[in-house]
């Protein structure tokens, strides 16, 4: 189930970077596909957590439009982002598993590198310097990987939340 759900979430990401503002049909599909896939792994215990980092994506990037780190064609952050915070965020337990202790390097560069590949596909801009706008982003997506790595994998995965609460020790 994690290639699969990994898959849509790319599947998702192209659809905003090629197709932008009329993607957003298409991504709601692929994120019900992602409500169904992290319900079946994780249960439904996760959920509240993913939406508060969906959200909290999606407030971090009007920020940044605000200061004039990002830009795109319209003052509010459009909707094919709004969606592709939701699917990450549904993707964020399987990607937490899958990158175990280096998720949070991870985060740091691949995260700006994302933001990169869209800028250089024409779907926003970097008002400020590129590569003053990627450490920006780079230290925003490092507290990311932080937040996810405490907060979010320990809720999804159970056995994790066990060795996090025993301070890395296994309760018996």
């Amino acid at each position: 189930m994690m290639f699969l759900t990994l898959m849509v979430f790319e599947v998702n990401w192209a659809l905003a970077a090629f197709a932008g503002h009329s993607a957003w049909p298409w991504m709601l599909v692929g994120i019900v596909v992602l409500l169904v896939l992290v319900q079946r792994s994780f249960g439904l215990v996760s959920m509240p957590w993913l939406g508060l980092f969906a959200a909290l994506g999606i407030a971090v990037d009007q920020v940044l439009m605000m200061l004039n780190f990002l830009a795109f064609d319209s003052a509010l952050l459009p909707v094919f982002m709004l969606l592709l915070w939701v699917s990450f965020a549904l993707t964020l337990p399987q990607m937490l598993k899958l990158m175990g202790r280096f998720s949070v390097p991870a985060f740091a560069l691949f995260g700006p590198l994302s933001y990169l590949a869209a800028e250089r596909l024409g779907v926003l801009s970097f008002p400020q310097p590129t590569l003053l706008s990627l450490i920006v982003l780079g230290g925003i997506w490092l507290m990311f990987g932080v937040f996810g790595q405490r907060y979010i994998y320990p809720r999804a995965n159970p056995q994790a939340l066990l060795t996090h609460v025993s301070g890395g020790h296994h309760a018996s």
